[in-house]
């Protein structure tokens, strides 16, 4: 079984890692334009995920930071696969931001496809204002809230669902990093109809770093009870391109397995890279 597959498998409503098999395939493939002023006002169009782009927070990359679905998209959006996409971003007067989505809500995942959006007519989509943290940082480090909605999907068998999410992501001057993230969602689409969740990142030796993260949300089928997350994590680093990272993630009250209590998945990443 593949490392995504884990969380699933053990009851829980939220992947264990975004680590998936899916052989050779087109991952990013679009033009992005962007216009005079700040360099961050751009229009995409192509074939992207439409998690890179929309709730970012300072902590989400799988290759680096905690590894549950929890902490990485919002549990309460119904984040589709890769596929055609159409982004706009804009900085504003006084580090105030609005971005706006356009998604294939069927997408394929590696797979390029530009016209199934148009054959079906299902998009997803999303609208998100906030507020940089200061001047030039990164989408990532700001105070938003993003308002999304997924069309009804006949294949897959959800119906319509939308949903608020809400990020704050915060890097202290001692070096420790702060996100938290609420959401709300409506329809069987999302994982999570309710999340709250703090993630956390602290400076140890050298250019080590400790990670905690802390999540709880509750499934849209109001029959399946709520779950925690925890996971803890230590990346060290051996040298500069080379980090190992032991993981321990353990769930409370997984939603899709009432015969256990708590569930414990341990982990080792190994990242080399030039």
């Amino acid at each position: 079984q593949t490392p995504r597959d884990l969380g699933f498998n053990t009851g829980s409503a939220l992947s264990s890692v975004n680590y998936n098999d899916t052989g050779w395939g087109v991952t990013d493939f679009h033009w992005k334009q962007l216009f005079k002023g700040d360099a961050r006002d751009s229009l995409l169009v192509g074939h992207m995920d439409p998690g890179e782009w929309a709730d970012q927070h300072i902590l989400r990359n799988s290759w680096t930071n905690l590894i549950n679905d929890a902490f990485y998209n919002n549990p309460t959006v119904a984040i589709p696969k890769r596929g055609f996409g159409v982004v706009g971003r804009a900085v504003l007067p006084r580090r105030w931001y609005v971005a706006a989505g356009f998604h294939d809500a069927n997408g394929k995942g590696n797979e390029l496809d530009f016209r199934q959006v148009w054959d079906t007519g299902e998009a997803f989509t999303w609208v998100e204002a906030g507020i940089l943290r200061k001047e030039g940082a990164p989408f990532g480090r700001s105070t938003h809230l993003n308002y999304w909605h997924q069309d009804a999907r006949n294949e897959a068998g959800t119906e319509a669902s939308y949903g608020f999410a809400f990020s704050t992501s915060r890097k202290f001057d001692n070096g420790i990093i702060g996100v938290i993230r609420a959401g709300y969602s409506e329809g069987d689409a999302p994982q999570m109809r309710e999340f709250l969740g703090l993630a956390t990142s602290f400076p140890m030796r050298g250019s080590d770093r400790l990670k905690v993260g802390i999540g709880w949300g509750s499934p849209p089928d109001n029959t399946l009870r709520s779950q925690t997350t925890v996971e803890i994590l230590y990346r060290l680093q051996l040298t500069q391109n080379m980090t190992i990272s032991p993981d321990l993630q353990v769930t409370f009250n997984p939603s899709f397995n009432e015969q256990k209590e708590i569930v414990y998945i341990p982990g080792l990443r190994f990242r080399y890279n030039f």
